[in-house]
């Protein structure tokens, strides 16, 4: 961080609470609304958004959000959020989280606090005043001052204006690299992203060192941080084919996975702190997690997966392909190692996946 900051400009899904079933909730209403524009079930809607957003993220190169992925279907976001506000109710799901509260009540004493949301103003109010940080920002930014969904340029060049500072006199706050941090930095914001309650509340500290950094490390931060939300990414969806299949093995492999990915995604977040606090590489030895067999001596998977392990195909050879660019733009010894160790887990796992496929398709 330098001296030179300011303000911290928050998101809010996400990044000042952590509630998956309310964002699953936000998931489903917004499948109810699609169903509704194209005379399907939800069920289909549901599948159709999620071929959307892959197919988004796909050609545009970084995550595609779920307001994007429902323009592109023809859907209008005035309506869209008027149907959030309605039905979508937070109440008895989240709750206050008192170090949130001191936390940001802290850093209100050293800095001025935005907040800028693709969440909608009546709910965006509702959840703020039920975790308790209702009144602490300065302004407010939702999806209805311009109805142009992050990431948006013209957005963030009116929000500048608006809060009456640059780029650089800013720190970003979200937990979606692509979507609430990659534009901020590359127009010259400082940013941090937040993948747990612990990176939330580190602000506090790392705001107060103040201490500039290298061109160099700087850079290889933004790429740490775009690393930790592609294992972010990876953990999400492996959690979820855990909870979906009815395979008991498959269940091993992807619960495997995810803790596997899990565990890079802390060990990059160690790794940006101590490059952010020190310019300084960690140690990385490898996973300490291993791939059970099942009691019949063997890991497997039923047709059911199929999709699943596809999808997880992709997302492994995007970390390898990942991975790969950052050794490159690394000289540090050390930093080669480690990154070199987390593609090797990566590779490992794209030849478990790819191996479990090939014995459905055979069989």
């Amino acid at each position: 961080m330098t001296d030179t900051l300011k303000a911290l400009v928050f998101d809010l899904d996400g990044t000042l609470y952590f509630s998956e079933e309310l964002g699953r909730e936000i998931g489903r209403i917004a499948a109810v609304y699609i169903a509704r524009l194209k005379g399907i079930d939800t069920a289909a809607a549901v599948e159709l958004l999620r071929e959307t957003r892959q197919r988004l993220t796909r050609s545009q190169g970084f995550e595609a959000s779920l307001s994007i992925a429902c323009l592109d279907l023809g859907g209008n976001l005035e309506d869209l959020h008027a149907l959030f506000a309605s039905e979508v109710n937070p109440d008895g799901i989240l709750q206050r989280d008192e170090r949130v509260v001191a936390s940001l009540a802290a850093l209100g004493r050293r800095f001025a606090l935005h907040l800028y949301t693709n969440n909608n103003r009546a709910l965006s109010s509702r959840i703020m005043e039920i975790i308790g940080v209702a009144g602490m920002f300065d302004q407010v930014f939702t999806i209805e001052d311009s109805w142009r969904p992050k990431p948006d340029r013209q957005v963030l060049t009116e929000l500048f204006a608006g809060i009456g500072l640059e780029p650089g006199e800013t720190l970003f706050v979200g937990d979606r690299y692509d979507i609430d941090l990659l534009l901020p930095g590359q127009m010259g914001a400082q940013v941090h992203l937040v993948g747990r309650i612990e990176d939330l509340l580190a602000l506090n500290e790392i705001t107060e060192r103040g201490q500039t950094m290298s061109g160099a490390t700087k850079e290889m931060l933004d790429a740490i941080l775009r690393a930790m939300e592609i294992e972010k990414e990876t953990f999400d969806f492996y959690t979820r084919a855990e909870q979906k299949t009815f395979n008991a093995a498959g269940k091993r492999i992807f619960h495997w996975l995810a803790k596997t990915e899990e565990e890079h995604y802390l060990k990059l977040s160690e790794l940006y702190a101590s490059l952010e606090h020190r310019e300084r590489w960690v140690f990385y030895g490898g996973s300490t997690i291993e791939l059970e067999p099942d009691a019949g001596g063997h890991v497997g998977v039923d047709t059911g997966d199929r999709e699943a392990l596809e999808v997880a195909m992709e997302i492994e050879k995007k970390g390898i392909a990942y991975f790969g660019q950052l050794i490159e733009k690394t000289a540090d010894p050390e930093g080669r190692s480690m990154l070199t160790t987390l593609l090797n887990e990566e590779r490992e796992h794209l030849r478990i996946i790819a191996e479990k496929y090939g014995a459905l398709a055979k069989g």
